[in-house]
């Protein structure tokens, strides 16, 4: 793994312990037919308040009586094997036990079980990033409270829904070996809002570092966002074909390459004359690596191209192609023929090749990288790219690469919907879906670095997600959105600013929901670092919009709120919501970061604030249609509010006279 590229995911350990599906075995050790659901665990805890709902399998047609508290439920599988109970709501406390039995007696029982304060906890890498690596992680892991209980679902995706994890930890008490393991953000939060609540807390940590936002919405919602048919359907024959399914993605592949002004013919073409593209150094590496002007500092893609010889009897039969690692997107075609593509930082590529792709004589292989931060490209090692035939025998492959530089203009290109945390529902359907059932008192929501590059579509993503979850999850799913800090080149202009983009659209969802809160980071972070270690920030101000939202607190829940943005002759007034308490300018005697923008651009226009307004001097642009603040991915901001919060970013049309 490559440790230079965005957004590495933070675990101790790719192999992590598997929660155990099904318990099958009664007390009485005879064979029972019959399971909880693989959420249910000692040490868990369940959600104060709500009705308590119980799952599992069995055979069909089985009895099974579910006893928790003093309260008491029976249940009948259905023809499927599947039962569920309901319990009546608990107030916080504990501990139970609970117990499952069968007509055989008692089949499986759960100790330890508080109740509480449920949250679930989801993202990408800052949400993922754990208390190990914060300034002094000892002040957290000390003496941990025991009524805080932690389960982590491991990294795993799916094209179907399922009911049961695949990967997870079981759950598990506070102690200082787990929490420094665990999210910083989500741990912070609730130790922050348990010293207000006083109640046992269960976090669940489903975060995956550099996933985008689709992986985590469900095909249905997908679906009901608009846009997405097409991917929807490859991934619907990805299962059961999955060559055809490489062939009709590398030509919907090929289609974007086209419509973007790329070459034609494609690289990819047979016959494709690369007799002017430079050779590749004899190790390969990173695109840094390659000596050429045009790689230093390149984000995007890179077209690689070999040639090799095979024999009539080698080209027979199947084969696989190895290509060693490459970080991060790749598609790959084999004499004109899509093989495979695959999203991984540093992770080495395996594809099937099919009989009758390879011939006798010169084949050709053409790979397509595409990377968008840091170290990326053919990373080798040289000597584990080959193709290894049918009959066991291999062709080395890490020798005589040929490249070119793709200019970045021709943009992001399309991924596999069948990729983990860059394709389509998959992480919905492993991480989040298992849940279906469990009553949550709320949802942290830590991501958006990933889409920063098609930030566009990113409020209705945001919204589709939110209205996906309510409906598995409960209708009235309180969600806290925590906004991305400032990360990036600082800005010597104004520019359309990816973050900024993304900032703006989790306000403007925040701001649209009632259920929904956001959290601003916008002063938490080194702009050098794209995983600000300042996570204590983070949970405190995620536990006072919980408290302000949820709890009677008199905290606020979305921030500074910009209203409206009026013409007043060579001024521009921005007005913001009135909480009672004044903004104010820290460290210049005037606030610092707005721009005015027109048709033709945008310029960086000086600001006074007046009676809890910003006046916008707009004498260099009085035909100006559009006010903007902090509109960059890492802006310098010295405008705050209450409590000492930033105002975040934001972007606001001027009505026309």
């Amino acid at each position: 793994m490559n440790p230079g590229c965005i957004d590495r995911p933070f675990l101790k350990s790719s192999c992590l312990p598997s929660l155990l599906l099904f318990a099958l075995l009664p007390a009485n050790g005879a064979a029972a037919k019959a399971s909880l659901a693989s959420v249910f665990g000692d040490h868990m805890v369940l959600q104060r308040e709500r009705p308590v709902q119980i799952w599992g399998r069995a055979d069909a047609g089985v009895e099974l009586r579910v006893s928790l508290a003093g309260h008491a439920a029976e249940a009948r599988s259905d023809e499927y094997g599947a039962w569920s109970v309901i319990l009546p709501a608990l107030s916080a406390g504990g501990p139970y036990r609970l117990e499952l039995s069968g007509p055989g007696g008692v089949v499986r029982t759960v100790d330890d079980i508080l109740v509480g304060e449920v949250w679930l906890c989801s993202g990408q890498s800052n949400m993922e990033y754990p208390i190990r690596h914060l300034n002094e992680p000892w002040r957290d892991t000390q003496d941990p409270p025991p009524t805080i209980r932690l389960l982590t679902v491991g990294h795993d995706h799916s094209t179907r829904p399922l009911s049961a994890f695949r990967k997870a930890e079981g759950w598990t008490i506070a102690q200082p070996d787990a929490v420094a393991e665990f999210s910083a953000a989500c741990y912070l939060f609730a130790r922050e809002l348990q010293q207000t609540l006083d109640v046992p807390f269960g976090l669940i940590d489903a975060s995956w570092g550099g996933s985008a936002i689709e992986p985590w919405i469900s095909a249905a919602g997908l679906a009901r966002l608009g846009g997405f048919d097409d991917r929807l359907k490859l991934l619907h024959t990805w299962d059961t074909d999955p060559a055809g399914t490489v062939t009709r993605f590398a030509n919907g592949w090929q289609d974007w390459w086209r419509s973007a002004g790329g070459a034609s013919p494609g690289p990819w073409s047979e016959g494709f004359d690369d007799s002017d593209w430079p050779s590749a150094p004899a190790g390969l590496g990173s695109y840094q690596d390659c000596q050429d002007a045009d790689t230093a500092g390149h984000h995007g893609m890179i077209w690689y191209r070999n040639d090799f010889e095979l024999s009539a009897k080698q080209a027979a039969g199947e084969a696989v192609l190895e290509l060693g690692a490459i970080d991060e997107l790749d598609v790959s075609w084999l004499n004109g023929i899509a093989v495979g593509s695959q999203f991984g930082w540093g992770t080495p590529r395996e594809y099937r090749v099919a009989a009758g792709v390879l011939k006798s004589g010169r084949n050709e292989l053409a790979v397509n990288v595409y990377n968008s931060w840091s170290a990326g490209g053919l990373t080798g090692p040289p000597d584990a790219m080959r193709l290894r035939l049918a009959d066991g025998s291999t062709v080395p492959l890490g020798v005589g690469w040929r490249y070119r530089v793709v200019p970045p203009a021709l943009g992001t290109p399309p991924t596999a919907p069948w990729e983990s945390i860059t394709g389509l529902t998959g992480l919905y359907n492993a991480m989040i879906a298992p849940l279906r059932g469990l009553a949550l008192g709320g949802a942290l929501w830590y991501q958006g670095e990933s889409n920063a590059g098609r930030a566009h579509d990113y409020a209705d993503l945001l919204t589709a997600l939110t209205r996906d979850w309510r409906t598995a999850l409960g209708r009235e799913l309180p969600f806290i959105v925590i906004q991305l800090p400032n990360f990036g080149a600082l800005a010597k202009a104004p520019h359309d600013a990816g973050w900024a983009q993304i900032r703006d659209a989790e306000r403007r969802v925040a701001e649209a929901d009632p259920l929904t809160g956001l959290v601003v980071t916008l002063d938490s972070a080194d702009h050098t670092d794209l995983h600000p270690p300042n996570k204590r920030i983070v949970g405190r101000r995620a536990a006072a919009v919980a408290r302000g939202m949820l709890f009677g607190g008199d905290e606020l829940v979305d921030g500074i709120v910009p209203l409206r943005a009026e013409r007043d002759d060579s001024q521009v007034v921005v007005q913001f919501a009135d909480n009672g308490r004044p903004l104010w300018v820290a460290g210049a005697a005037a606030p610092a970061g707005f721009e005015l923008c027109n048709a033709t651009g945008c310029r960086y226009v000086t600001a006074q604030l007046a009676d809890g307004q910003a006046v916008l001097d707009a004498t260099a642009m009085p035909n100006a249609t559009e006010v903007r603040y902090a509109w960059a991915d890492a802006p310098i901001v010295n405008l705050f509010g209450a409590e000492g919060l930033p105002v975040g970013s934001f972007r606001m049309t001027i009505p026309g006279d």
